[in-house]
């Protein structure tokens, strides 16, 4: 069982990788690589599918959930995050879309907060995997937002 949970934390570092492999791209003014095409463009696309992602996980958590309240407002909020998400995406240039997906990463920590509190969630899972990781992305989107 412990290398079932140990996966779970390798897979959340390893989706760092992209979001690291972009800004580092970025920093050296490769604006184009020949396998993910426009920098900008593929680390938006990532960055748009991982935040859906982390949306989807608040209505997965909200299934169990015996509060009205707390389940509907996981249940509102995971799928307003994911059409803001998509309809900024569509909508933003590169530099304001990646500066709403700093802002998204940062309320969906929030909304891990809460069920955090909650004790929905372990507190190793939000302390060690969902905080650090966060930072991590958003300190990576900000340096990319700067080099647009």
């Amino acid at each position: 069982m412990k290398n079932q949970k140990s996966i779970d934390v390798y897979l959340a570092y390893s989706g760092l990788i992209p979001f690291l492999f972009f800004t580092i791209c970025l920093l050296f003014n490769y604006k184009y690589t020949l396998i993910f095409g426009n920098t900008i463009q593929a680390l938006s696309i990532y960055g748009l599918i991982i935040a859906s992602f982390l949306a989807g996980t608040h209505w997965g958590r909200q299934i169990n959930i015996e509060s009205p309240i707390v389940k509907l407002f996981l249940q509102i909020s995971s799928n307003i995050n994911v059409i803001t998400i998509w309809f900024a995406y569509l909508n933003l240039n590169s530099k304001y879309f990646i500066l709403l997906l700093i802002i998204e990463f940062l309320v969906l920590l929030k909304i891990d907060y809460y069920i955090y509190k909650l004790k929905i969630t372990s507190s190793r899972y939000f302390l060690y995997i969902r905080l650090p990781i966060t930072i991590a992305v958003v300190i990576l989107l900000a340096i990319s937002w700067s080099l647009i």
